[in-house]
Formats: structure tokens, sequence, C-alpha cells
């Protein structure tokens, strides 16, 4: 008999029927049976009900003790499901079942990776303050972290989030899965987007070279998009002396003696602002 209400559990989850489900659940249908579904096995009632958003089925499969930590064949667990498919009421009821919202799929991907991909903002940030922000840091297999794949995806809202909310200033220099820095990737994606400055302002460094030694700005030009914010803060020390002869030209011809000083600290300074590049330089060459 329970082998009977068991089919007809999964049937009724197929058909997103949830009173049949809970019809099934009520009169005994096994707990720990799984089925294959395109070349996926393991997957548990309770994967389905999540995916499908049968918040009630949900409920009565976890006062039937179902396994919340069980994975099917590609390292998915009803978290993941219910994180892919927006539900972050479900995300929320597993959590506090003990549901592990850190765990990984078998290609690196947590829950936020997931939800940044299929843009579910909601269930993103809850399972960044869940884990006090550690989610954001962690790579999945090709070596992307959720910011990289929020760039990469145009999710402007999750990149506006993770910049206002989040420190950030480590991620903002690391490479991701292409060998692509996260400022370079917004330049790709829209070299026009406000989103860049953000970027700049929370740490990116526009001097540093991509794995084509070209520098953001450069990047730009390459689509005919010319911004003058990303060359400023490439050499700001450069751009500053030339805003200060436009706007005081007095300044460079007040007294002779002055000038050798003037132009002294700017050759300074601009050695510095080379040495840096010389030095990212070193380092792409070091890490190539």
């Amino acid at each position: 008999m329970s082998e009977i209400l068991t089919r007809a559990l999964f049937e009724a989850l197929s058909k997103r029927d949830s009173a049949k489900a809970l019809e099934c659940i009520e009169k005994g249908a096994y707990m720990d049976r799984t089925v294959k579904s395109q070349n996926i096995t393991g997957i548990s009632a309770l994967h389905l009900a999540c995916a499908f958003g049968l918040k009630e089925v949900v409920v009565a499969l976890l006062a039937k003790d179902h396994n919340v930590h069980r994975c099917n064949s590609l390292g998915w667990t009803p978290m993941h499901e219910a994180a892919k498919a927006g539900h972050l009421d479900i995300v929320q009821l597993l959590h506090h079942k003990g549901a592990n919202i850190s765990v990984k799929t078998d290609k690196g991907a947590n829950v936020l990776h997931l939800a940044v991909v299929h843009d579910r903002f909601d269930v993103g940030v809850y399972a960044l303050q869940a884990t006090e922000g550690r989610l954001l840091y962690e790579a999945d297999e090709a070596g992307d972290t959720p910011l990289h794949l929020a760039i990469i995806l145009e999710r402007s809202e999750f990149s506006s989030y993770f910049l206002n909310n989040c420190y950030v200033k480590e991620l903002l220099n690391t490479k991701g899965s292409d060998g692509e820095l996260p400022l370079h990737l917004q330049v790709t994606a829209d070299p026009a987007s406000p989103l860049i400055e953000q970027l700049i302002d929370s740490g990116a460094n526009p001097r540093l070279l991509n794995k084509e030694l070209e520098r953001p700005s450069q990047l730009a030009q390459r689509y005919k998009v010319t911004s003058k914010y990303l060359r400023e803060k490439e050499f700001p020390l450069f751009y500053l002396c030339c805003k200060k002869i436009v706007q005081e030209p007095e300044l460079f011809g007040k007294a002779k003696e002055q000038l050798p000083e003037i132009v002294k600290s700017s050759l300074d300074n601009v050695k510095q602002e080379l040495d840096s590049l010389v030095q990212s330089m070193s380092k792409l060459k070091i890490n190539a």
C-alpha cells in the first residue's frame, strides 16, 4: 500500500497537486524514496515540493522528518531548488529547520550564486545576511564569486547591493573564471554604466591590466566609449595638474623660482604612479 501511495505522491507533486500530495503523505507514503528525471537521480519529494513552491507540502514533509540535507546526483539539496525558483518563504523554512544554507552543488555553487544567476534578489539578500556575508567570498568551480556573476550577467540590483552593503574591496581586484577583473567585466557589459564609478569608489583599481594587457579605459575605447572618470582615476595626479593649468594658469606664471619646486613635486608624484603601474604589470607576468 505504501509503495502505491509513494508513486501517487510523486505523481501529485509532478502535477503540482498539493491536496493530493498531502493526502498521500498523511496516509503513509514512504519518505525515503527518490525518482529520476532528465538523467538526474536522487530527486526526493522535498526536492520537488521546494522547486514547485508547494509550501504546505514542504511543511507536511518536514513534520514527517524528511531529510533536508539529501542531495540529488548533481549535489543539489532542497535548499538549492527553493533558491533557484525564488521561493524565499521555503528557503527560510528550510533554514529554520536546520538545512545548511552554505552547502554547495557539485559545481561549487552556493545559494547566493544561484540567486544571482536566476535573479532572485530577495533570496540572495537573505542568504547573504544569514551567513554574515560569507557566501559572497566563495568562488564556484569555475572561479567566479557571486559578485563576478552579478557583473557578467548584468544583475545591477545585486551589484549595487554588494557594493553598498558589503566589504568587497578584496574581491574587486580578484580575477574570475575567464581571468577578468570585476571592473573590466563591467566595462565590457556596459562601458557607460554608473556601476563603474561605484566599483572604483569601492576599491577597484583602474590601473590594473586584464589578460589582454588593457586598462579599463582602453577597453572602453574599444567599445567607442570615452570615460573621463576612468581616465582621471587611472592617473589622478596627471589630470589634477592639467586641471590646475586650465583653472589657474597664473599659478605657473607667478614666480620663476617656484616653478622648479612645483615641477619636481609633480615629477615625484608621477614617478610614484608609474612605479605602481610597473608593479601591477610585474604581478601580471608572475601570475600568467
